[in-house]
């Protein structure tokens, strides 16, 4: 029986791990996982930045708003084909509920890449809350929702006065 173990034991020789093998090792695996052609992006939320709005000041009932603001996403699925999809939450500090818009599709669909833009979002004649007000102030904030369910962070708009 001990002659066996010998004879195993040097048949087969331990393996010496020097540390240009680990790097050669290393080096090969880089450039495997480098020959890949499909680019997954990690799957982000988007970013938004609001820019500015304008007029600041608007008459009820009669002036278009225009609400610039910046965006960024980084695998570029803003929009959709879809004009039931809700893209854009715009909501008027003084309601409840969001003014919501439907986007088309900033990239192809089969596109993963980032994106940076700015987008100028007219918005319909505002008004007047109330009875016997002369004048409102409000602001918008405003959230965008990718395809894939994201939504970015909430931006928040320069106080706008409405007034009769």
């Amino acid at each position: 029986m001990e002659k066996y173990r010998k004879f195993v034991l040097s048949t087969y020789p331990r393996p010496t791990v020097t540390i240009g093998r680990c790097i050669l090792l290393f080096a090969i695996g880089i450039w495997w996982g480098a020959c890949t052609d499909d680019l997954v992006l990690p799957n982000r939320a988007p970013v938004v930045q609001i820019v500015g709005i304008s007029p600041d000041t608007a008459m009820a009932w009669q002036d278009t708003l225009t609400l610039s603001f910046k965006y960024q996403d980084d695998n570029g699925d803003l929009g959709s084909p879809d004009p039931n999809r809700i893209a854009i939450e715009l909501t008027d500090s003084r309601l409840p509920t969001p003014d919501t818009y439907a986007l088309a599709p900033l990239l192809p669909l089969d596109s993963i890449k980032a994106i940076t833009g700015t987008i100028h979002l007219k918005i319909k004649p505002t008004f007047i809350l109330g009875n016997q007000i002369q004048q409102q102030s409000y602001r918008y904030s405003l959230v965008l929702i990718d395809r894939a369910g994201n939504r970015s962070n909430t931006a928040l708009s320069p106080t706008v006065t409405v007034v009769e």
